[in-house]
């Protein structure tokens, strides 16, 4: 994979996270994740990303 695939393939990631963050299901878990998100997704490397796609992957508790 070359660079720019690489860079625009973390970019596509951050958005979708970035998305997911917003979305969880309840509009306080919508603030913290979702403000999180915003401050520091563009710094994160890929793995990094996918620890924060791990942490979105756990379901809320009911």
């Amino acid at each position: 994979m070359t660079e720019s695939a690489m860079t625009e393939s973390l970019e596509n990631r951050r958005k979708r996270l970035r998305f997911r963050s917003w979305h969880r299901g309840t509009q306080e878990m919508d603030l913290l994740i979702g403000s999180f998100a915003d401050a520091h997704l563009e710094s994160f490397d890929a793995a990094q990303l996918g620890r924060f796609e791990a942490l979105l992957d756990v379901p809320e508790p009911v």
